[in-house]
């Protein structure tokens, strides 16, 4: 059996993603239509991602004032410390930026690098900033949420999101409580019944968003995923019949 040439349809001509694909018994226009949708999917995700980045790096320098603002009120604090994370972890962030910008783009594996390493960083830094900040009982927790809710701009499948998105969660009760061998404050706060009950209450609220934003992400990308098959198989036209069945 002759394969049956299949080409964009004119309205699509140009598009990214949309070149000829052939038509097979084996099946190669399903898997030229699949590249073809995978690679728009990575595009719009590069674009997800340099919003994200952008928004990431500009908030992470900006809340340094109230990294200011924490030691003039409450005397405590390293503020050159506390100051020297945020800029490392502005500066990850800064390089993530002009890697999502890179032209030729970025690879998928690499991108998903960059999305789940950067999560691990900035929770990791907002963490290690708890420590000199109150401790177990430090309001900087809560911005571990901010961040972790910010993987929802770039859906992944579950099973890509998972451990990335776990480990990370987990930085910051690892954190806290492994200050206690160096911290006095800390090491302190473990007897303290209610410094016990902040962090404890932090940490479910960062593991049941990240729960959420795992089923969440992949219910976005599975939808996001049906909705480009069934757009991009608008975008080719037949050229050739192979022939009529029995019913005409």
């Amino acid at each position: 059996m002759d394969p049956t040439p299949v080409t964009p349809h004119p309205a699509f001509a140009g598009e990214p993603g949309a070149g000829s694909v052939t038509s097979s018994p084996s099946g190669g226009a399903v898997i030229d239509l699949r590249l073809a949708v995978a690679r728009g999917e990575h595009l719009a995700d590069l674009s997800r991602a340099r919003v994200v980045f952008r928004m990431a790096s500009v908030f992470a320098m900006l809340f340094g004032v109230f990294d200011v603002v924490h030691v003039v009120l409450t005397g405590s604090g390293d503020l050159p410390l506390l100051l020297g994370l945020r800029a490392v972890c502005a500066a990850w962030l800064l390089v993530g930026f002009a890697r999502v910008r890179r032209v030729p783009p970025i690879s998928e594996r690499e991108l998903d690098v960059l999305l789940f390493g950067t999560l691990a960083v900035v929770i990791l830094t907002v963490s290690v900033m708890c420590v000199f900040t109150g401790g177990l009982t430090s309001y900087y927790a809560a911005g571990n949420l901010f961040v972790l809710s910010g993987t929802s701009y770039v859906p992944r499948p579950w099973r890509r999101t998972t451990l990335p998105v776990l480990f990370a969660a987990s930085l910051y009760p690892a954190v806290l409580l492994g200050s206690a061998l160096f911290s006095p404050l800390t090491r302190a706060q473990l007897h303290q019944p209610i410094a016990l009950h902040h962090v404890a209450v932090h940490a479910a609220l960062l593991y049941s968003t990240a729960l959420f934003v795992i089923g969440g992400g992949h219910m976005v990308w599975s939808l996001r995923r049906e909705l480009s098959e069934s757009r991009s198989i608008g975008r080719y036209e037949l050229k050739r019949r192979l022939g009529k069945g029995g019913m005409g």
